[in-house]
């Protein structure tokens, strides 16, 4: 009785095949065997299923004993021998092989211990071969010996040559290359899609001289990361695919693995060629925010490390995941944490499947799951940025270039926008949400003509994400800021604030009063239903000053972005129809051109503005107003 019911758990040491219920069994009528054991008797036979197991029809198992020795065979036909050879893989992950003991030199060898039987697992043509030997009262080698001595028999009896159990390479790598672009097309590019759906567009239709719709250069530069982030996919994949065929060539299989490894060479030099092609712009290859040191900066970096570390972690369980979908058969039920530390020595490997399993068969709960999981990571990246932000005064020595001076009501520094320009490495890439707080998308481009200085509201104690700020008393604020702003290459009002409050308005009365060099940039924050409102308020406030005048009594569209200040042509200013950090960046970008000449001799760049940015727009930067 222990031999036959050791039958029905034949495909896995310590039981795993009963725990996962990888096969079942029922009773049938008589069927010849194709091959019998010479000197033992028949005895049982039925029916023998894996359940789930699609690729693979119902087969059948026979035993046959005497009084010392016992044999066992199971044949499943499957729909073709990859099938087969899979379907036996996915049987065998749990069972510990003797290479030494091999007789055919294809057979996958394991010892049952609690059942003391020798098992071989072996496929020919499209059926998979079980064969069990136990000898009663017998150990391993007596097993081994028994269930050696006959092997060779049985294959001989059977049609085809013995092959071993081997995954499905083919299926695994395509899961490899199809999971990511399924979580892409199922679960990103929806939810991308519903948040480009709902941005808002505004007009741009302005016939003020010195405006400028950037648009089609926004466009323009969209379309060339879209092209070249393609190429990206395109060469990684191909690398995949040269990586394949090259395994697969290796081990023999050459009609798989060279058509493989051509196509990846293929496409790897295309993908190469889309990606030069469309090479980054400078406004894209903006430098990183400066970060501070010492013991803030250790707990910061540690903290980017822990996400970055949980987000690898993420990436691996759902691939693992999408692996095990195609190399495990279904499964009954879950293995119980006391089967799992029951298992002795096969328990970690056990535990990996059941994990892989509870992965696989919750596959859109953990789809679900890896967005949570993703949000709080990018949350615990951003604490740690915050952590290794730099002080204002560590930014000014490491920065010898004047200062870029960012001015705003505090009430701003919560505002964020949709941001794909400047997404680097693993977590922003993972990242679906996609957005930015507003004053670092402005920031880097901003620190391209100088160090972006602000100051911090009172009784902050993390810095933000952006311009490297300070903490001032109330009797001093004044006079730093007004020291920082006649030395600044250009001075950045935010023109968008819930009221101007006393701070503010002493702010824009400096500004407009009693700045020398007049390098002003206005920028309109991406608020949505409240930005007509916000910039009422700072246009009634400035509108009596003389020096913002034509700016606040101009007929600007909705969609103004920027506005600048020259000597030269006095009030510029650019919009587009949507409020992304690319709009932002090439407006800035064209301001930076054109407060270009005014900022001659100061050490800033001169050359901000891309030409291809200002080719694309169809327009000159800049258009001088009539006088």
């Amino acid at each position: 009785m222990r031999f036959q019911l050791a039958l029905l758990r034949i495909l896995g040491i310590l039981g795993a095949a009963a725990l996962l219920g990888l096969a079942s069994v029922a009773p049938a009528h008589a069927v010849d065997p194709p091959w019998s054991p010479a000197g033992l008797d028949l005895g049982e036979e039925a029916t023998f299923v894996m359940d789930g197991e699609a690729r693979c029809s119902e087969g059948r198992r026979w035993s046959w004993s005497d009084e010392s020795d016992q044999i066992g065979l199971i044949l499943v036909p499957c729909d073709n021998q990859v099938a087969a050879q899979a379907a036996a893989q996915s049987q065998v992950l749990l069972t510990d092989e003797h290479p030494d003991e091999r007789v055919l030199g294809v057979e996958h060898v394991s010892w049952s211990e609690p059942e003391q039987i020798a098992l071989r697992v072996w496929v020919q043509e499209s059926t998979i071969v079980v064969l069990a030997a136990a000898v009663i009262d017998g150990d391993a080698a007596d097993a081994f010996t028994l269930g050696g001595r006959h092997a060779p028999d049985l294959a001989a009896s059977l049609p085809g040559d013995p092959v071993p159990p081997q995954a499905d390479g083919a299926g695994v790598q395509g899961m490899l290359v199809a999971a990511p672009l399924a979580i892409w097309v199922l679960l990103v590019l929806p939810a991308r899609g519903l948040v480009a759906l709902r941005r808002p567009r505004y007009d741009v239709a302005g016939t003020e001289p010195g405006w400028l719709d950037i648009t089609p250069a926004a466009h323009g530069l969209a379309r060339r990361r879209r092209w070249r982030r393609a190429g990206w996919w395109v060469a990684g994949l191909s690398i995949s695919l040269i990586v394949f065929g090259v395994l697969n060539t290796i081990i023999g299989e050459i009609a798989d693995g060279v058509p493989r490894a051509l196509v990846g060479i293929a496409g790897s030099v295309g993908g190469i060629a889309m990606i030069r092609k469309n090479a980054a712009l400078p406004v894209e290859r903006a430098g990183r925010l400066p970060t501070t040191h010492g013991a803030r900066a250790w707990w910061g970096t540690a903290l980017s490390v822990l996400a970055y570390a949980l987000a690898l972690g993420v990436v691996l369980a759902t691939a693992f995941a999408a692996v095990a979908s195609v190399i495990l058969p279904p499964a009954d039920r879950i293995p119980t944490v006391a089967e799992i530390l029951g298992a002795g020595s096969a328990a970690p490997l056990l535990l990996l499947v059941t994990v892989s399993l509870l992965l696989r068969d919750a596959m859109v709960l953990v789809l679900l799951g890896v967005v949570v999981l993703l949000a709080a990571v990018a949350g615990i990246d951003a604490l740690g940025r915050r952590l290794r932000a730099a002080s204002l005064r560590e930014v000014l020595l490491a920065d010898p270039r004047p200062p870029v001076l960012y001015l705003r009501s505090f009430d701003e520094d919560r505002l964020s926008l949709p941001a794909t320009l400047h997404r680097r490495g693993l977590m922003d890439t993972l990242n679906v949400i996609r957005r930015r707080r507003f004053e670092e998308a402005i920031v880097v481009q901003l620190q391209r003509c100088g160090p972006v200085v602000a100051i911090a509201p009172p009784g902050a104690r993390l810095p933000r994400i952006g311009a490297a700020r300070a903490s001032y008393g109330h009797d001093e604020w004044q006079d730093k800021v007004t020291e920082l702003a006649q030395r600044a290459a250009v001075v950045v009002l935010s023109a968008t604030p819930d009221s101007v409050r006393e701070g503010f308005g002493w702010e824009i009365d400096l500004v407009a009063n009693h700045l020398e060099h007049g390098r002003v940039m206005v920028v309109v924050g991406p608020w949505r239903g409240q930005l007509e409102r916000r910039w009422e308020a700072f246009r009634s406030y400035v509108a009596r000053l003389p020096f913002f005048a034509p700016l606040a009594t101009a007929s600007l569209p909705a969609g103004l972005l920027v506005a600048a200040h020259t000597t030269r042509w006095g009030w510029a200013s650019w919009g587009a129809t949507q409020r992304t950090d690319v709009t932002y960046a090439v407006a800035i970008d064209h301001a930076l051109h054109a407060l270009a000449e005014d900022m001659t001799g100061i050490d800033a760049d001169p050359d901000a503005v891309d030409p291809l940015l200002v080719e694309a727009s169809g327009q000159s930067p800049v258009t001088a107003p009539e006088r």
